[in-house]
């Protein structure tokens, strides 16, 4: 089998050392959806009967806390534990991590989340109709969607084959970020969007973030959406087309996208955390 010689979480300082132990499971930037934490591994016959210390941590506001621990002797096939978790949620900016300890050798896996989800069609999902004509503020709010509030500010989506649009009213500056492919995993990822109104400025600007592990949390970086999205802010309201192709996503009734919309004031979904998808919102276009 192969040995693990390293692992680099996009520069942060992460590693595990050179062993004779390969994990199927916990995996990096993986998110469990229930609250047992299953670990699995193979090894190198040479370590079939030694005992293996696993203990499972929480990385939560720059601090390390143990979770629990477990102690049993390797066997050939079929090295499988679980742990069941409290935590609800663990995610974003916090994560869990798996340390080993075997013979002399010892290593850990990280970051991965813990995040419970119900699989299906959210019945809270917000539904989004179809646009009469050209994506317009006046298409968009007479395409019957209900509107999302955070705080003062509202939200409006309409939907066509070419794009998904919107419009935003409010004060200050309002984010809107998209779980594109709905995946609800516990970190932000590449495929994940973020639209950002400032209403001051008159202005949107379109992001998504790059991500690296680092010193007990998560830092997430700023990165420029380029693409064909249009936005315009007039009277305090701004209007926006996303088109599905810079979405990187398929458009068809039933399709379900994460969402969450935030200010200063207020979020929607209330309980949502910046960044864990698994936390946002739906809609679902009708």
């Amino acid at each position: 089998m192969n040995k693990i010689t390293g692992l680099s979480l996009c520069g942060a300082a992460f590693a595990v050392s050179a062993a004779s132990i390969a994990f199927n499971s916990p995996m990096q930037w993986g998110t469990f959806r229930s609250n047992n934490i299953t670990t699995s591994f193979i090894v190198d016959s040479s370590l079939v009967g030694k005992q293996v210390q696993l203990t499972l941590t929480e990385n939560a506001n720059g601090a390390e806390r143990s979770i629990a621990s477990k102690s049993f002797p390797i066997k050939e096939l079929n090295n499988e534990i679980v742990f069941p978790v409290s935590a609800a949620v663990s995610g974003g900016k916090n994560y869990l991590a798996l340390k080993w300890k075997v013979a002399d050798q010892e290593g850990f896996i990280a970051p991965f989340a813990i995040s419970p989800v119900t699989a299906g069609i959210d019945p809270n999902a917000i539904k989004v109709g179809t646009l009469s004509g050209e994506p317009s503020a006046s298409t968009i709010k007479s395409a019957g969607s209900a509107v999302i509030k955070a705080g003062s500010a509202e939200l409006n989506f309409g939907w066509n084959p070419g794009s998904l649009a919107m419009t935003v009213r409010g004060k200050g500056v309002a984010t809107i970020s998209f779980d594109v492919d709905n995946s609800k995993s516990g970190f932000i990822s590449f495929s994940d969007r973020t639209v950002t109104v400032d209403f001051d400025k008159k202005s949107v600007s379109y992001s998504f973030a790059s991500r690296r592990a680092k010193e007990n949390t998560v830092l997430y970086t700023s990165e420029i959406w380029s693409g064909d999205m249009k936005g315009s802010v007039v009277n305090g309201e701004a209007t926006i087309t996303l088109p599905w192709y810079d979405l990187g996503a398929k458009p068809f009734a039933g399709r379900q996208i994460g969402v969450v919309f935030a200010n200063r004031e207020s979020k929607y979904p209330v309980a949502a955390q910046e960044f864990n998808p698994a936390t946002w919102g739906n809609i679902l276009l009708k």
